[in-house]
């Protein structure tokens, strides 16, 4: 999603040319941006954790390797979405609202902040599609409940989705770049 941002950010301040002729390969154009931004986005929550657990002080048996593994793959997943996301913003121009409905439905399917189990059948179903969904149960197993084994569990899941939403998204972003490149649409916002 930090991927569509970066688009928007670019098409606003009039450098989507100058981006689109530089010599570097494109996925690597938008994976850079949105990496700082993720990064940003990690390094915060991992603030709000410690913050909380600093207040609650709720039992911890950490697997740190674990919650590494997790982090790492879920990050890669979330850009592999983010390539599909951003492919949607070069062609329509501004997705911001339907960026956003995305990101507050896998948070909600995702259970961030109750269990899935109060939702539907066909919600949890969706749910395990989400990329947040499983980034949030492995770091769960690996820093409150300390179960190696479903962390790593949740990682690779994580890795099999990076590498099909990746393809997913590349595809689409090519498509999609290549139709707003013929309409002209890449400059004006």
């Amino acid at each position: 999603v930090c991927s569509s941002d970066l688009f928007r950010d670019e098409r606003i301040m009039g450098t989507v040319g100058a981006m689109w002729a530089s010599p570097t390969p494109r996925p690597l154009l938008i994976a850079g941006d949105a990496l700082g931004r993720m990064a940003a986005n990690v390094i915060f929550g991992i603030i709000v954790f410690a913050g909380l657990w600093a207040i609650y002080r709720f039992p911890l048996t950490p697997e740190p390797f674990a919650a590494a593994t997790v982090l790492v793959t879920g990050v890669i997943a979330g850009l592999a979405l983010g390539i599909g996301a951003a492919a949607f913003v070069v062609k329509y121009r501004e997705a911001g609202v339907v960026i956003s409905l995305i990101v507050m439905g896998a948070a909600i399917l995702a259970g961030v902040v109750y269990p899935t189990t109060v939702l539907p059948g066909w919600a949890q179903a969706l749910g395990m599609a989400s990329q947040l969904t499983w980034m949030v149960a492995g770091l769960r197993d690996a820093l409150v409940y300390g179960t190696a084994n479903s962390a790593y569990r949740a990682a690779l899941i994580l890795g099999v989705m990076a590498a099909a939403y990746g393809a997913l998204g590349g595809y689409l972003f090519r498509r999609l770049a290549r139709s707003a490149q013929r309409r002209g649409l890449l400059e004006a916002f």
